[in-house]
């Protein structure tokens, strides 16, 4: 394509289709001059090269608009999981129950698990007493809990009796700051037998022998956990058990 001079002064911007083979050329010398009307047999003029290269050549990309969806970065992970979790779709099931649950007191005959291997511990204790009181109650009864000769708890490491008020299950504050009973208590006096007697009330023993094994009990409910840590084969093959918790008054 070529810009010529035009019959009133402009220019002409598109040329003569290649079939005709005449073409009208028109005096640059002045604005007013008229077509000279010759017609050749040859080919039309031609571009001129500085025309040609202006004009851009079409290009075979495809252009990718900005709205489209390949030119969107990907959604974080985070920002994709945060609106899963605060809009759950349409007819899912309701959310579990996460409120916490009481699991049941432990027995004297029910071993709780305590996550090491059986092998290395085990754990027990009296949920209540010999009359049936569940949880016992030591603003009502003392209570006894006495190991005969030769069947204390049998442990290759250590033993121990730890008492819990209910329902909190927190330690219970007292006037020896003694808060459990085991193999590594100072101070306990055995039985002329050779056994070992427990003493279990909210109030000190007037009995010094009794005062020496006293296990401090709070004014209300309570539990007694027991554990054996390296328990001896008869613990675990329920060959030996628990004595019982005797409620006294």
């Amino acid at each position: 394509m070529t810009n010529r001079p035009g019959p009133s002064g402009g220019r002409r911007t598109s040329a003569p289709p290649s079939s005709s083979p005449c073409w009208t050329s028109f005096s640059s010398s002045s604005p007013s001059s008229t077509a000279s009307g010759s017609c050749g047999t040859g080919s039309p003029p031609s571009a001129s090269p500085a025309a040609a290269s202006s004009s851009p050549a079409p290009s075979s990309r495809r252009s990718v608009p900005r709205s489209s969806k390949a030119s969107r970065k990907p959604e974080p992970a985070w920002k994709r999981q945060k609106r899963t979790r605060s809009t759950p779709p349409t007819g899912s099931a309701p959310a579990p129950n996460t409120e916490p649950t009481t699991s049941p007191e432990p027995s004297a005959s029910t071993k709780a698990s305590t996550g090491l291997p059986a092998a290395e511990a085990w754990y027990a204790g009296w949920a209540q007493d010999d009359q049936g009181n569940r949880p016992p109650n030591a603003s009502t009864h003392d209570h006894v809990i006495h190991f005969a000769p030769g069947v204390l708890p049998p442990a290759r490491y250590f033993w121990s009796a730890t008492l819990y008020r209910l329902p909190e299950r927190l330690l219970v504050a007292n006037e020896i700051d003694r808060y459990s009973i085991g193999d590594r208590t100072p101070g306990l006096i055995r039985d002329d037998d050779g056994g070992l007697t427990l003493y279990v009330s909210n109030n000190r023993p007037a009995d010094p022998k009794q005062a020496a094994n006293w296990l401090p009990a709070p004014d209300g409910p309570f539990t007694i956990a027991i554990r054996v840590y390296g328990p001896d084969p008869s613990v675990l093959n329920g060959t030996w058990t628990l004595p019982a918790l005797n409620a006294t008054t």
